[in-house]
């Protein structure tokens, strides 16, 4: 060591224990509550509320878990939830995350519950509802358990770190949400114009398309290409648009158990979607029989991305095969 540096090293040394004592002060009051959140929030469950810096939401009713984690931002935009049920990862519905959350947030007691409780009396040690919300350095935890006596339809809530409560029917019934409905209902990975390409194969035969060279006021079109009996010969722009249209709509209306799925899922039509990005990975849809709970109205099916164990759902694809426009 220089003379220089031995000169300095108590102060360096006081400066570093500073700087760390700092860091730990400011984590602690990142996690404390400020007399202002006490006051502004003393009716609610929760003591604080920090959107900014919630990462992950777990929510378990009927004995199944939905855990929800909040990715990055995208290309400047709002970061995006993502579900994972039953060992399996999807994409979450925003707005069903947004809407639970604000329940959440606002969600208020009727009263609190004084004096020593018997937990297992009041169905709190076996809760019909657990959550769990990550927010920064604040680890918040709620469960729902057995019916109060008023007002009517009310139950125990028990707040981690606050006490027992007494919530309403109609909150309780608001956080009671299963797993399913944080899912998605959108399951086509690609809107139509990163499609580089669209094969159709099952039911009237294969038709392969690929993005035309040539372009219109409808952007650049999709020809057939090569790879079936039609050659490379134009596809109708009508007939295309229609079925374009009908994978931008496609919503998933229920989640079918598999077994109910795979008497649903006959393939009947396989759709797959080529991206333009080539490092994306391609999309693939079975388009199947009638689902159970429509069969008696006919037409729609059982559709499912087989990459995934879980998602099917009704959905249906316009009719009209005949593509072919003759040559470009």
């Amino acid at each position: 060591m220089t003379r220089a540096l031995r000169r300095h090293a108590t102060t360096l040394i006081l400066v570093a224990f500073a700087i760390a004592a700092a860091v730990a002060v400011f984590v602690v009051d990142r996690g404390a509550v400020s007399t202002d959140e006490a006051e502004h929030r003393k009716k609610n469950l929760l003591e604080a509320w920090r959107p900014d810096d919630i990462t992950e939401l777990s929510v378990t009713a009927s004995g199944r878990t939905a855990r929800l984690v909040r990715g990055e931002a995208a290309d400047g935009g709002q970061p995006r939830w993502s579900v994972e049920i039953d060992g399996q990862l999807y994409p979450a519905d925003e707005q069903a995350v947004d809407q639970y959350l604000g329940t959440l947030e606002f969600a208020a007691a009727e009263r609190r519950v004084s004096g020593a409780t018997d937990r297992g009396a009041l169905g709190l040690d076996a809760p019909r509802i657990a959550i769990a919300l990550a927010m920064g350095a604040r680890r918040e935890r709620v469960v729902i358990g057995g019916s109060a006596p008023t007002p009517p339809g009310a139950v125990y809530a028990d707040v981690s770190g606050r006490g027992v409560f007494v919530i309403t029917k109609q909150l309780a019934a608001a956080l009671d949400v299963l797993p399913e409905r944080f899912r998605s209902r959108s399951f086509v990975p690609y809107p139509s114009t990163d499609l580089a390409g669209l094969l159709l194969d099952g039911e009237g035969g294969p038709r392969h398309l690929a993005r035309a060279a040539w372009g219109g006021s409808r952007g650049a079109g999709f020809r057939f290409d090569g790879s079936t009996p039609e050659g490379q010969v134009r596809a109708r722009a009508e007939a295309v648009d229609r079925i374009l249209t009908a994978l931008g709509q496609l919503q998933a209306e229920a989640f079918l158990p598999d077994d109910e799925a795979e008497r649903a899922a006959l393939k009947r039509v396989t759709v797959t979607l080529l991206p333009r990005d080539p490092g994306a990975k391609r999309g693939v849809l079975e388009i199947g029989g009638a689902c159970p709970a429509r069969a008696a109205g006919g037409d729609p099916g059982g559709a499912r991305d087989p990459a995934q164990t879980a998602p099917r759902a009704d959905a249906s694809l316009p009719r009209d095969q005949q593509l072919s426009a003759g040559p470009r």
